[in-house]
């Protein structure tokens, strides 16, 4: 798809119809339908946008933006408006994403570093990695506990930074062979267990064991979305095809 751009730079999805795109020189960020290959002009920045990353909890997109003094700012996906985050001493910005906790890390070029803020950006950034080669673009795994990151410079290869997956919500102690997270959450979470199953099932209780969600599922990644669940503490469990339990953790959402 030609969406008749000048330098495409950072990309996101909302995981369903929509990509979310900048356009680094233009300083345009771009909305595409892949089910009917449209696209539309979503916003035109200040700033030079770059890295992107889709909020769907907070009905935006979050993107880091070149230059000195570049502030974290977000499009707003109801009315386009273009707002302000946090303002840094950061310089030329690339790649942004956020960890199961909620926290955000940021690639800078001016420092070569990966900074992360917590998730509100209330507090100024820490530097967690030094010494990076014009850090570019950012991935973190599925499970949750790995950042990678492309240094584009000299160095000319893939570094990667460690996240603690600590969330506060109790994990079940014999609970050796699978992830949850985010946890706490705020509307899907994802589960991601070591050995694939086949004619599984994946329940979501309350706190009495009162079954409120349950549905087969096959592999090893599955996902729960809140839907009405209101605020408070549940259990997820999974069982394999005769009923054993293999996988149970609390979550808790907000």
């Amino acid at each position: 798809m030609n969406l008749g751009a000048t330098f495409l730079n950072g990309i996101t999805s909302d995981g369903g119809n929509y990509l979310f795109t900048t356009d680094f020189t233009a300083k345009k960020i771009y909305r595409v339908n892949v089910t009917d290959s449209t696209f539309n002009i979503m916003a035109t920045t200040v700033k030079t946008p770059n890295g992107i990353i889709y909020d769907g909890a907070n009905n935006r997109c979050v993107f880091v933006t070149w230059g000195t003094s570049a502030p974290i700012q977000a499009m707003s996906l109801a009315d386009s408006t273009i707002s302000t985050l946090k303002n840094t001493s950061l310089s030329n910005c690339d790649g942004i994403i956020r960890d199961q906790q909620g926290n955000w890390y940021v690639t800078a070029w001016g420092s070569n570093s990966l900074n992360k803020f917590d998730s509100s950006f209330t507090s100024n950034p820490v530097v967690v990695m030094s010494s990076l080669s014009s850090p570019a673009d950012l991935g973190i795994n599925a499970a949750g506990d790995s950042i990678g990151i492309p240094n584009s410079g000299a160095a000319n290869n893939v570094v990667f930074y460690h996240v603690s997956l600590t969330t506060g919500v109790e994990n079940h102690p014999g609970n050796k062979n699978g992830n949850l997270f985010p946890n706490p959450a705020v509307d899907r979470t994802t589960i991601v267990i070591d050995q694939p199953l086949l004619a599984g099932t994946m329940e979501v209780t309350d706190l009495s064991g009162k079954t409120l969600k349950k549905e087969s599922v096959n592999g090893n990644v599955f996902f729960i979305d809140r839907d009405v669940l209101p605020a408070g503490n549940y259990s997820v469990l999974i069982r394999d095809e005769n009923g054993k339990i293999i996988f149970v953790q609390k979550l808790m959402y907000r």
